[in-house]
């Protein structure tokens, strides 16, 4: 599978609390979301430390099971366990470069953007 992103891509990230304000549990991600997360390898505070965007194949409570697209070149909870759902910086919501692929994330809408 080719990897959703690629090098150069611009997106717009909304935190989990601002995406579902309406709902019974506005912090909830859902299994299928992209989400950015900073790189759990890094030590926290660290002033190089990186975001990193997977997908989320399971929600454990306040842990997530994250997966990158490319299981044979991605670094993810199978190496570095579950990401704890505190931890989220945000979800994906919408990539707006490069102009011939911009794009609502599918299920954009359900989280506060446009209707598809």
């Amino acid at each position: 599978m080719h990897p959703t992103f690629q090098p150069g891509d611009r997106l717009l990230i909304a935190r989990p609390r601002l995406l579902r304000p309406l709902t019974p549990e506005p912090e909830r991600v859902r299994p299928g979301d992209v989400v950015a997360f900073y790189d759990p390898r890094q030590p926290p505070g660290s002033p190089s430390r990186r975001l990193v965007l997977k997908r989320v194949r399971e929600t454990h409570g306040g842990a997530l099971d994250v997966r990158g697209d490319n299981p044979s070149e991605s670094t993810d909870s199978r190496h570095f366990g579950a990401v704890r759902a505190a931890d989220v910086a945000g979800i994906v919501v919408y990539r707006y470069y490069p102009a011939e692929r911009v794009a609502w994330w599918p299920g954009s809408a359900e989280k506060g953007g446009p209707p598809g």
